[in-house]
This record gives structure tokens, C-alpha cells and sequence, in this order.
């Protein structure tokens, strides 16, 4: 077996290992998000109101973020505001104040996506019914083990929903 692929599946080994050990996210009043999907949508409901509901409890910062939210398109074809994730995320200006939606419609988006500590309230959301792929076929050897990943997020109030992350092997 060769050492880049030895380096793989030590790889996939941890994250198997910490997929096991940490799978429970508690929300605020520590019921266990379902592991289920099908529970899903009820736990969402029961746990996550509307914004009004839940500002006192909130970073403030969110609260204002949350009030004027921009949505852009990434389309693998074209047809969006975007062709790639990367130059949607450098859309928004340095130290935006409001959240930015990047909604990524299906296709496979072969690129390294960092987020700066500098692009604040992003939210990278896949279509639920078709989720985006996200790869980068870059090795540590190539780039080093800190920039080897195919989404590098350094940023303050970052969230994705619906994407697959693949490893090059």
C-alpha cells in the first residue's frame, strides 16, 4: 500500500472514530437533535422559533445579521448570480454586518473554499433534495495539512446545511 493512501484511510479512521464518539448536538434546552430524519422538521419546530422569539437569547450581533439577509445563487451551469461557491463568498464586502445566504444548487463544485475571518454571517445552503458536491483533490503534501481541505472556514457565525464533502483518494 502506498504512503498517500495509507495517509487516506488514517484519514477516513479518525474521522470515523469522531463521527462515533461526537454525535450528539445539544440545543439550547438539551434535547437531542434526532438522529432520524424523519424527526427532523418537529424537533426544528419545537426547538428553533421564529427570530422575534428568540432575541433576547441571542448574540445581538445574529439579531442584526438576521434582519437583512441577502440570498445569492451558485449554479454549476451558470444560470445563478455564481458559477463557483468561491466567488460568491467574495461577494460580500470585508466585516458585513448582515447575513449572506449562498444557496448552491446540485452539481459537483471542484474548488477549495476558504471563508476569512474577515467575511462574517455566511450560510453555504445546498438543495435538500439534490445536495451539492464539494471537492478539492488537493493532499497535504501539495498544500500542507492546514490548507489541504476543501472548506477552510475561519469566520464568526458560519453555518452549512445540505452538502457532501468528498476526499480525493
Amino acid at each position: 500500500m502506498s504512503m498517500q493512501k495509507l495517509w487516506y484511510v488514517a484519514v477516513e479512521v479518525v474521522f470515523v472514530i469522531a463521527l462515533l464518539v461526537l454525535p450528539i448536538v445539544l440545543s439550547t434546552n438539551d434535547e437531542p437533535i434526532p438522529a432520524d430524519k424523519a424527526q427532523l422538521n418537529s424537533w426544528f419546530d419545537r426547538n428553533v422559533g421564529p427570530l422575534a422569539s428568540r432575541e433576547g437569547s441571542l448574540d445581538p450581533a445574529v439579531v442584526e445579521a438576521e434582519k437583512n439577509v441577502t440570498v445569492v445563487q451558485v449554479r454549476a451551469d451558470g444560470s445563478g448570480d455564481f458559477k463557483t461557491i468561491t466567488d460568491a463568498i467574495k461577494r460580500p464586502p470585508r466585516q458585513q454586518a448582515s447575513r449572506v445566504i449562498i444557496s448552491i444548487g446540485p452539481g459537483n463544485y471542484t474548488e477549495k473554499v476558504k471563508i476569512d475571518r474577515y467575511t462574517h454571517f455566511i450560510t453555504l445552503y445546498g438543495d435538500p433534495k439534490d445536495m451539492p458536491v464539494m471537492v478539492f483533490d488537493g493532499t497535504a503534501a501539495q498544500f500542507g495539512t492546514l490548507d489541504s481541505g476543501t472548506l477552510s472556514v475561519e469566520s464568526d457565525h458560519f453555518s452549512a446545511v445540505n452538502l457532501k464533502f468528498v476526499v480525493c483518494v
